[in-house]
């Protein structure tokens, strides 16, 4: 595989998992700011550092990638199955992981965990 192939399709996987995540951490930073359960602040703060950190761990893979994609570095023009694999897989894992954090997100706030906020204005 070439370089400028793998490049690609790790943009695609790293900017995929950013994709998600963001929806996660805007979301999560307006919600921390309403009162809310001590049980259910720790769920949303736990979730929102963890996105934070999935977000963090894809800007250098991003740059690399696109120096990579756009610039010549001076990398080989062809890249060892080893790394293909190697390379692929760390970017499915970060892609797979933030559809998942994001679906959870999605899960917990299909259920009624509503904020303390949220409940005293329902029932006005």
């Amino acid at each position: 595989m070439s370089i400028k192939e793998l490049a690609t399709f790790l943009l695609i996987g790293h900017i995929g998992s950013v994709f998600f995540i963001s929806f996660v951490i805007k979301r999560q930073w307006g919600l921390l700011h309403y009162p809310i359960d001590k049980s259910l602040k720790h769920f949303r703060l736990t979730l929102f550092f963890l996105a934070l950190a999935i977000l963090v761990g894809n800007f250098i893979p991003i740059v690399i990638d696109g120096l990579t994609f756009f610039i010549n570095t001076g990398r080989p023009a062809r890249v060892k199955d080893t790394s293909v694999i190697y390379s692929l897989s760390i970017a499915v894992v970060e892609f797979i992981s933030a559809y998942l954090i994001w679906t959870l997100y999605r899960l917990a706030a299909d259920t009624k965990d509503i904020t303390d906020y949220e409940n005293t204005q329902l029932n006005k």
